[in-house]
């Protein structure tokens, strides 16, 4: 079901929650097991080609830039082609107090690799476990609203929501290739945010294939952007299962707005 109408915001933000960590959170691709479940929330695992964090009743504020930029958690060095689970389980949340555009997770790092300047990106997945009264995990981001570009909640090569629900008030995701969104919930209302978007793919596609999935945006709700030409199969949003709901606009006239923005839908 697809619906492209004009909606009252309906994210709840976690205002209030006492931080269990403050200041961002860096994990890298040579950690190793990590278990800091019992005082701030988080536990990381590795594998032979990523790894899992587990985000147990985690709450993030961060406060300041790190390394001169803006984030919440920070994946690097990693190497292409890594795949990142993030398993969510309780009440989550990522805050951000720092008014400039950032990311609160990210697994997109640009380094040296003997030919020049290279960025590394990680496929990244979302899901949720139950807790003892068979709620599902949840993760809810709030930035502030006085960033002069919109900051983005999820940034990654590319991503998949399987389950559990997420919460912001700024934009969803920014990927290069993939987002399918098979299970789960979305909730992302930019109404307060400038210029912002729901869910933007570089170069695509945008699956819908099942869950529930509520944008409301001040410029583009759903974006295939960036390289992708009429003639690229893969530059496409497909929505051929789920409840999705659009809203898309602000009081700019000069501002053009898009529930849907794609070279093929």
């Amino acid at each position: 079901v697809l619906m492209v109408v004009a909606l009252m915001p309906t994210t709840v933000l976690a205002e209030g929650t006492t931080p269990t960590r403050t200041g961002t959170l860096v994990i890298t691709g040579t950690d190793e097991a990590i278990d800091r479940i019992a005082d701030e929330g988080w536990s990381w695992e590795p594998s032979e080609n990523g790894g899992t964090l587990t985000l147990n009743n985690f709450h993030l504020l961060v406060t300041e830039r790190y390394n001169g930029s803006h984030w919440g958690i920070r994946f690097q060095e990693f190497l292409d082609g890594s795949k990142i689970n993030i398993v969510l389980i309780g009440e989550n949340s990522i805050t951000s107090t720092v008014a400039a555009y950032g990311y609160g997770i990210s697994v997109q790092e640009t380094r040296e690799n003997g030919n020049g300047p290279h960025i590394y990106y990680a496929d990244l997945a979302i899901s949720a476990q139950k807790d003892e009264n068979g709620v599902e995990g949840s993760l809810t981001f709030d930035f502030n609203t006085e960033a002069t570009m919109s900051p983005v909640s999820i940034q990654g090569k590319s991503l998949t929501m399987e389950s559990g629900t997420i919460n912001t008030n700024s934009d969803f995701c920014l990927t290069m290739y993939d987002v399918s969104i098979i299970g789960g919930t979305i909730n992302a209302d930019t109404s307060e945010m400038l210029d912002a978007y729901g869910i933007v793919s570089a170069r695509g596609p945008v699956s819908i294939t099942g869950g529930e999935v509520n944008l409301i945006s001040t410029y583009i709700g759903i974006q295939v952007s960036g390289n992708s030409t009429a003639t690229d199969n893969n530059a496409i949003v497909s929505i051929t299962g789920g409840d999705v709901t659009i809203s898309a606009g602000c009081d700019d006239e000069d501002v053009l707005e898009y529930g849907i923005y794609s070279p093929n839908i």
